[in-house]
């Protein structure tokens, strides 16, 4: 599994790319009941802001830093959390 920036997807398909291969990074694999706080410094080592969840071999999640970062000082206000960006991209598509 790995990961493909939205931006640099856009930049790449703008550009005429064909093969995107060398922008996949790779995304680090961790255990459904690893403590958050011994992950934390594995996505902070390999600067990686998603982790892949895995229990028993088998993908189950998707983990961000977000994600730690909430769980540890509680939610944090993000700008699509109320669904104006949401609204924002529908109402431009009807254009």
């Amino acid at each position: 599994i790995g990961l493909l920036h939205a931006k640099e997807f856009a930049t790449l398909r703008q550009a005429g790319e064909q093969d995107w291969s060398g922008s996949i990074r790779t995304i680090i694999k961790v255990g459904a009941l690893d403590p958050i706080l011994e992950i934390l410094p594995k996505m902070q080592l390999q600067r990686s802001h998603m982790a892949a969840v895995y229990d028993r071999m088998q993908l189950v999640g998707i983990l961000t830093l977000e994600d730690i970062v909430e769980e540890i000082v509680g939610d944090i206000y993000d700008e699509d959390d109320d669904g104006r960006v949401a609204r924002l991209l529908a109402t431009r598509r009807k254009r």
